[in-house]
């Protein structure tokens, strides 16, 4: 064998057991050169993010699948009410088998009590400076939960959510004795969400609310607008959004506001919305192209140079209409958020179209301006006196704070640079040092922008792979602070920061969680709990917790978190998934072979064929299937698949055939309508896969169902080589 070759094969085997030992060591810490970097193996039910103080007692009580009494003395509360019906199925995951205590058991929980003084009310926001913190304490087979406010209280109902599991026998177990003492670090705990670059559906967003409240946050900063759509539905202005989102599917109501600061209020969390202005203001063009700089270039204007400014951008300083502008659209805004703060952007001002507009020069000259500096602060000093007219805490991205604008007292700046300028400042702890030492508020997001990725390495010193997790997770936000304590306290927490250019709502969730958690531990836990190497096992557990509450969380660790890797569906759901499509989660009977199906189209083969087919793909043979409960009303009735009066029963579909469909039911009667028996068919199959046997065997479907749909592309197809190997004709069919 040549030279050559044995050492390839022996860097290929060298290779080899490298990686076999990086697989084994998340799982199993070898004894490598520092033994004490060696993570510990966390419990099932380890708690995230980790409380200041916590004893737990080794010894289990067992508790009774959903027989656990609940109670609190806050009455008529909805914000507790809501949360305990929440939690239920939190305590008790639906999808799991949960036994009964032994008969002979005597060690059962038997109650949870919810506590706050009695001259407390039931708040309806929380606010900045709300008190988070809680006791819990289970003893003598009683837990309860005491806080100052609800917003304590819920964060004690979350962790006692954490604290129960189910045992390998299938038994639902808690601790028997357990004393916790706990409260936030930081008052300021957020995410924020990019929803211009990519739309996020309102529901996924208000799943994001709920795994941050999982993980114990309570700011939901929601960047609204960008240069690539205006997704904000403006009721002052409303061609901003029928003319710069990117159709008017993809805007967000203000019945869809509503929705999500409801969604949130409910689990203790501010939203807090931004208007990124003068930069980042492409989308205002078509509605009101007036406010935006016209770009210049060799002499002509609506000039773009590629790489350097647009034809037209960023908002025109010395245009009134601007100001008179954003006074009405803040003001819109400020009615709109109950929250008392609003975040004004002003990142990123590229000076380029400002620079070369003629009409700007000259007057920056008749005003003795000469840099975009000062226009900058000229444009941020109308802005934010519009904020103290309307009485609003202004939030800025530091740029406007580097350009040593004056701002408002109370303005708190979001830090997320980190300069690699030696002489100004060495990272972004210096800018947090000087922002607050200045008497500014600050919040923290430089080292947590969640939207960058790379590759984890490991790292043969420590048993801990250096993802992204962890990078995140040790992070120290106090880091060489030299400022006072009053100045210290200005510090007010920090927000993981999720851009929009590559994630929608498809993959937001997994690309956020659980990354985000590691910057929820830092904000909320002391800063002593930051050893990586124990973190990333109970970071492990609480990911497995995220996938059984139905998120999904991308891993962190080899390993398997039992049934739930995936994003559940219920079981009729739909493939492929219609253009549009409104489900309500009621349901109505079907009597097993006795739905009436009937069409409009007489003497077609095509469809009464296919009514032939779907009779057993409705009702399978193989399947127990039970008649509707005598007393039940909500029956399906019918279904009846309609084409116009004039519409032919065609022979062959061909390529330029109208596959296009609606399904509806409502009243207890379903309905397939399209142009033509191919839309019959595709309506017939969607309408089949909404069917299913529930677990007490009574065949169901959806009470309210509008589906509209039709193919994106008119050719999609199979290729079957049947001359490599011969396929029968019963194979193909």
């Amino acid at each position: 064998m040549y030279t050559g070759q044995r050492l390839f094969l022996i860097s290929f085997s060298i290779a080899i057991v490298l990686a076999e030992i990086q697989f084994l060591a998340v799982r199993l810490p070898l004894q490598v050169k520092h033994p004490e970097f060696q993570g510990q193996p966390s419990p099932p039910n380890a708690v995230w993010p980790h409380p200041q103080q916590m004893t737990v007692s080794k010894d289990l009580l067992y508790i009774r699948p959903h027989d656990l009494k609940i109670d609190s003395n806050i009455r008529s509360c909805d914000i507790i009410a809501k949360a305990i019906q929440r939690y239920e199925p939190i305590f008790f995951p639906p999808k799991l088998v949960m036994n009964s205590p032994p008969s002979s058991a005597n060690n059962i929980l038997q109650s949870l009590t919810l506590n706050i003084p009695a001259n407390s009310q039931c708040e309806k926001y929380i606010q900045q400076n709300s008190n988070e913190s809680y006791t819990l304490t289970i003893s003598r087979q009683t837990a309860t939960v005491e806080a100052t406010t609800v917003w304590g209280l819920l964060r004690g109902l979350e962790t006692f959510s954490q604290l129960i599991y189910i045992d390998q026998q299938n038994y639902v177990v808690i601790n028997d004795s357990v004393t916790i003492v706990d409260s936030p670090r930081f008052q300021h705990r957020g995410i924020m969400l990019d929803c211009a670059r990519h739309f996020l559906p309102v529901s996924i967003i208000k799943k994001n609310l709920d795994v941050m409240t999982y993980n114990k946050l309570n700011v939901f900063h929601w960047h609204l607008v960008d240069d690539q759509s205006f997704p904000f539905q403006s009721t002052t202005f409303p061609n901003l959004s029928r003319t710069g989102a990117f159709t008017p599917d993809h805007v967000y109501t203000p019945a869809d506001v509503s929705d999500v600061i409801e969604h949130a209020r409910l689990r203790g969390i501010r939203v807090i919305p931004e208007i990124d202005t003068p930069g980042h203001t492409y989308s205002w063009r078509k509605a009101m192209p007036e406010l935006i700089t016209v770009c210049w270039a060799d002499g002509k204007p609506y000039q773009a140079i590629y790489g350097t400014q647009g034809e037209m951008e960023i908002f025109n300083p010395i245009e009134p209409r601007v100001y008179s502008t954003m006074d009405a659209l803040l003001r819109e805004v400020k009615s709109r958020f109950p929250s008392n703060f609003i975040h004004l952007g002003m990142d990123e001002v590229y000076d380029k179209c400002w620079l070369s507009n003629p009409t700007i020069r000259q007057w920056m000259t008749d005003h003795s301006i000469n840099s975009s500096v000062g226009l900058h602060t000229f444009y941020a000093d109308r802005i934010l006196n519009i904020t103290r007219n309307i009485d609003v805490t202004p939030i800025v991205w530091q740029d406007v704070w580097d350009e040593k604008v004056e701002l408002p007292p109370g303005t708190i700046i979001q830090v997320w640079k980190d300069s690699s300028d030696q002489d100004v400042f060495g990272s972004w702890a210096a800018y947090l040092n000087q922002a607050a030492n200045e008497g500014y508020n600050v919040i923290l997001s430089s080292p947590w922008y969640i939207n960058y990725i790379s590759y984890g390495k490991y790292d043969t010193n420590a048993s801990v792979m250096n993802l992204e997790f962890f990078k995140y997770y040790e992070v120290e936000p106090l880091r060489g602070f030299t400022g006072s304590d009053a100045a210290k306290k200005r510090i007010l927490g920090g927000e993981a920061c999720l851009w929009g250019e590559f994630v929608d709502g498809t993959n937001i969730l997994a690309r956020l969680w659980p990354k985000a958690s590691a910057v929820a531990e830092r904000l909320w836990s002391a800063a002593s709990v930051n050893k990586s190497e124990d973190a990333q096992f109970r970071l492990d557990v609480h990911r497995c917790r995220l996938l059984r509450r139905g998120i999904p969380a991308q891993p962190i660790l080899n390993g398997y978190c039992g049934n739930y890797e995936g994003q559940p569906s219920p079981p009729n759901a739909v493939w492929p998934h219609p253009q549009q499509m409104t489900v309500s989660d009621d349901l109505l009977y079907i009597r097993p072979h006795g739905l009436k199906i009937d069409s409009n189209i007489r003497s077609c083969d095509i469809i009464a064929k296919a009514i032939q087919r779907y009779e057993p793909i409705f009702f399978p043979p193989k399947f127990a299937m039970n008649s509707p409960p005598p007393n039940a009303n909500n029956i399906l009735q019918s279904l009846t698949l309609n084409v116009p009066g004039n519409s032919q029963c065609e022979q062959y579909i061909q390529q330029n055939s109208n596959e296009s469909y609606t399904l509806n039911i409502s009243r207890q009667i379903a309905t397939v309508e399209a142009t033509t028996v191919w839309g019959l068919l595709r309506g017939l199959e969607t309408f089949s896969q909404l069917i299913y046997i529930d677990q007490q065997n009574y065949v169901v479907i959806n009470d309210s169902v509008t589906i509209v749909d039709s193919p994106r592309f008119q050719h999609r197809g199979i290729m079957l080589d049947c001359a490599r190997h011969f396929l029968p004709v019963s194979i193909i069919k």
